[in-house]
Parts: C-alpha cells; structure tokens; sequence
C-alpha cells in the first residue's frame, strides 16, 4: 500500500522530531513511527532522502558536440540514425558519468533541439554522391566551348547514360536538420551488375539498343526473339569513324 504522506511531510516530521515529540509528530503526519525513528537517526547521521526524477542527462557542452557531429555528417552525406546517435551518446555518457545512458535520452534530445528530425535518407552511388556545383559548371563550360567550335545542331549531339540494377539497396531513417531540401547517404558499390544504356540525341532521335554479352563470339540469331528495330548485339565493343562530327555526352564508367 503507498504511504499517504509525501517526501515533504516526512521532511518536516523528521525536523519536528529531533526538536522532540515522536508519538505526536507522527499522529499528525500519519507516518509509521518506525519509518520516523529510521529517518531521524538517518537525519543526525547526515543523510537525507533523495528525490525520485529524471535520469541525469549528458552535460551541455556534451550534447552540443554531438549535435554538430550530427550536422557534420549529413553535410558529407553520411547522415546517421538513432542507433549510432545512441552508441555515440552511450560511449561519452560511460566516460563522463562513468554509467550509459537509457533509451529515453534520445527522446529528450530531440526535444532539446526541435531543428532536428528524422527523416528517410535517399541512397546514391559514391560517385554521384560526391558532385559538386564546380563539376557541373566546369562541364557546361566545357559543352558549350565544342558546341561553337564545331557548329554542332541538335541532329550532332548525343546523350548517354546507364541505368544499372545492383541489389535493392534499403533506404533507412536517419536523424537530419528540420527542412533539409535533400537527405543523402552513399550505398556500398557491388561487384557485378546489369545495366541498360540510352542513347539519344537533342533532336529526339533514338540510337536502337545493342545487347553487350559476355564472351568473345556470339550468334546473332539470338535476336530472333527481339521485336525492336535496328537492334544487334555484339560480345565486344567496336565503332567506326564518320566524316560528320558528332558530339557524345557521357560519364567515364567502364562500361560504356
């Protein structure tokens, strides 16, 4: 059964105590006087009670660096989650308090600072991952500088890009500034890989689609079952030379 005083009562009875009168102190408060004796004799011996609360939590110098951490990791598009948020806290915590902290601190932190939230985080390839605006403006510059110099129309400029199917990377949910425009998080590159390749001009038309199959020969009626137009298939690269020149956008993977 909970006792029907409070911690102030017993605070106050246990003063009025050691000024004298036990039975009538503990009539009036409603305290057991075993619990009264128990506490004065606490009391004489300097020992006082201590209030039931919160969990004391990281020091605020403590929790503005982890804040910045935070911030510092989506800024190089390392974005972390609560888990590692947790472990981080938990490894000062052990070596400031000298005890980790509890589930609920994360919680807490996050109603300390309202300008972060969680958010889901896009995954991207290390490579796109990494562009600056420098890169785009140095390979518009460099576009526009071949386009003058060749008097290149849309018929002459050529697109390029590959869409490659890895193995379905999971986005996961990370803790990010509140109104962040883009969340990223760079996604482990695999080994092996299948890719698509377009191919089109700024005029609209279309390159037909070349099969690239592993090996040294292949046999082109392997495109019996193939209803596109103009497609073939190859197992090497190869090209030729024409006299119009024609412009190629493109990345530098490998593969094209």
């Amino acid at each position: 059964m909970a006792p029907v005083y409070t911690q102030d009562d017993l605070a106050i009875a246990v003063q009025r105590v050691l000024d004298g009168g036990l039975p009538e102190v503990a009539s009036e408060f409603k305290i057991p006087i075993s619990t009264l004796r128990k506490w004065t004799v606490n009391a004489k011996n300097g020992i006082t009670r201590l209030r039931r609360g919160l969990k004391a939590r990281l020091p605020s110098q403590t929790e503005d660096a982890i804040y910045d951490w935070i911030i510092g990791r989506q800024i190089v598009r390392h974005p972390v989650a609560r888990s590692d948020i947790m472990r981080k806290a938990k490894e000062i915590s052990e070596l400031v308090l000298g005890r980790a902290i509890t589930d609920g601190w994360h919680t807490r932190f996050m109603q300390r600072h309202p300008e972060l939230t969680e958010r889901l985080a896009q995954t991207l390839s290390k490579t796109r991952n990494t562009v600056e605006f420098s890169d785009i403006t140095q390979l518009f510059n460099s576009l526009a500088k071949v386009i003058i110099e060749t008097n290149a129309s849309a018929y002459q400029i050529f697109n390029v890009d590959e869409t490659a199917f890895y193995k379905a990377a999971k986005s996961k949910r990370v803790v990010a500034v509140r109104r962040s425009k883009n969340v990223w998080t760079t996604t482990p590159t695999t080994s092996f890989h299948m890719a698509t390749i377009a191919c089109g001009s700024a005029s609209g038309f279309v390159v037909p689609p070349v099969f690239i199959l592993p090996g040294k020969t292949v046999k082109l009626d392997i495109l019996k079952g193939c209803q596109v137009p103009g497609a073939t298939v190859t197992a090497t690269p190869s090209g030729f030379l024409i006299k119009r020149p024609l412009i190629l956008v493109m990345d530098g993977c490998s593969s094209h």
